[in-house]
């Protein structure tokens, strides 16, 4: 499996496990499965791993991105949402989150990959 396809979500919220399967790349798998979360992050192929605030992991590793959802950030969204002339729907407001920071992740991810590839060239 192509090691930038999936998207590990460890997230209570039915809500933002939906808005995280709209955010993520259409060819992207999105594993919610706890069991096959494990699985895949022991294997070490998911590009971005989402928790949530009452979810505990094994350790994971480090060049895996992890994107920690805590109730904090989560009522920042709600405060900002309602800010809005005209508020989205909840769903579509965490999507649009969710979207930019997988984005983020997927930055991250090339540029690591980038210093990798400078550090072998070297």
């Amino acid at each position: 499996m192509d090691s930038l396809t999936m998207i590990v979500v460890q997230v209570s919220d039915p809500g933002l496990r939906k808005a995280l399967r709209r955010a993520a790349h259409p060819e992207e798998d999105v594993v919610v499965d706890a069991r096959l979360a494990l699985d895949a992050i022991d294997v070490g192929f998911p590009r971005l791993i989402v928790k949530g605030e009452d979810v505990r992991l094994p350790a994971t590793p480090s060049r895996v991105p992890l994107l920690e959802l805590d109730g904090a950030t989560l009522r920042r969204w709600e405060v900002e949402r309602r800010s809005r002339e005209l508020p989205p729907t909840r769903l579509d407001f965490a999507t649009e989150r969710l979207g930019t920071l997988i984005q983020c992740s997927a930055l991250e991810a090339w540029s690591g990959l980038d210093e990798l590839f400078e550090l072998r060239v070297a």
